[in-house]
């Protein structure tokens, strides 16, 4: 049987036990896992119930201990948005570009890239493969010079990571296929090809091969960290290496790529991290490493103190008609969803029966 306040009381040992807090997304998951479980048998006990959130948590915890700082794909949009309303950027006068992998598990329905796009309405492709930002300088001049009159340029630069149901890293398990394989599959093969001393391209040799020429970058640039990687003690370690150090060759060719020298007088803003593919049913996760928003007299604010977790703050931000976060200019609409939920709430108290997924109850 389902009962929403024993199972309630489950969820809240299940936090209370691991002495983490729950959350949203971590409870979407075990509800989605027990749903699964609920239409082939019927039901399911409150001991499997907190089995799964404890499983569940262990899996935030384990990227959250190797990637501090790291967000639901959803909670890092909303405080995105959130830090630069403050400064003018909203979804009508904000072009949005990425330089993210082409690989598919990266722009799946839910996904950071895939709610960028989303709610900021268009998006102009920068990267290639490992998130490397390879359209270059012309690519970022063609972005630029779409930007909207007097508008302002958003980039995002990640590259990606896998992460299986086990808890490894650098691999993904990908539908359709019984075996896990490799995540991101170019900077893994680049480590594993360097660490096998096979021949690496540099100079005019990397220049002239004009059909790899994506793949023999980024093993010339990982050639030059392989030492570093291989310090670390466990495949995890140096998986999470890798990728740090993929992100940082990214980094490094975006800023050699972008300024604010582009029409009008905007602000350009530059989020870069990592994009963590997680396996399912987790929403993925982003780790932020670098979030700033430049300025034309050359001043740089650094807004990664924006998306530092708090929680158990609820959130004042809610989506607005064109799709994208406000804060104050949207009060009234806040102001309403959140006497809806009050109305939804008391209804529930009074002892209306109405039909509730199970994330509602969870929740």
């Amino acid at each position: 049987n389902f009962n929403l306040n024993s199972h309630s009381k489950m969820a809240y040992m299940a936090s209370k036990t691991s002495g983490s807090t729950l959350e949203k997304c971590v409870i979407q998951a075990a509800a989605e896992i027990a749903s699964e479980h609920i239409d082939e048998t019927g039901s399911v006990s409150s001991e499997r119930l907190a089995q799964t959130l404890q499983d569940m948590m262990q899996i935030d915890e384990h990227v959250k201990k190797h990637f501090p700082g790291a967000l639901p794909g959803s909670t890092t949009l909303e405080k995105c948005a959130s830090a630069i309303g403050k400064y003018g950027l909203d979804a009508e006068n904000t072009l949005y570009a990425q330089s993210v992998c082409p690989d598919e598990i990266n722009h799946e329905e839910g996904d950071v890239t895939n709610l960028f796009s989303t709610h900021l309405g268009k998006v102009f492709h920068l990267g290639g493969l490992a998130g490397i930002p390879f359209t270059g300088i012309t690519g970022f001049k063609a972005f630029s010079g779409h930007v909207p009159d007097n508008g302002h340029l958003f980039i995002l630069q990640a590259p990606h990571i896998g992460l299986t149901a086990s808890g490894q890293f650098g691999k993904y398990s990908r539908d359709g296929k019984e075996a896990e394989d490799a995540a991101c599959g170019a900077a893994c093969g680049a480590f594993t090809h360097c660490c096998a001393h096979n021949k690496i391209l540099h100079g005019a040799d990397l220049a002239d091969d004009v059909f790899d020429y994506q793949m023999q970058f980024i093993i010339s640039e990982i050639d030059k960290v392989t030492n570093v990687i291989n310090m670390k003690k466990t495949e995890n370690e140096k998986q999470v290496e890798l990728v740090m150090q993929t992100q940082r060759i990214g980094k490094n060719m975006l800023d050699h790529c972008v300024s604010t020298d582009f029409p009008g007088h905007g602000h350009l803003v530059v989020l870069s991290g990592i994009q963590i593919n997680m396996p399912r049913p987790f929403e993925d996760y982003f780790c932020p490493l670098v979030f700033e928003l430049r300025k034309r007299n050359g001043e740089v604010v650094n807004l990664l103190p924006e998306l530092e977790t708090t929680p158990n703050k609820p959130s004042n931000v809610r989506r607005n008609k064109s799709g994208f976060f406000k804060t104050s200019d949207e009060k009234s609409e806040a102001q309403a969803q959140e006497e809806e939920e009050e109305e939804e709430t008391k209804s529930v108290a009074k002892g209306k029966k109405e039909k509730r997924n199970l994330f509602n109850i969870f929740y």
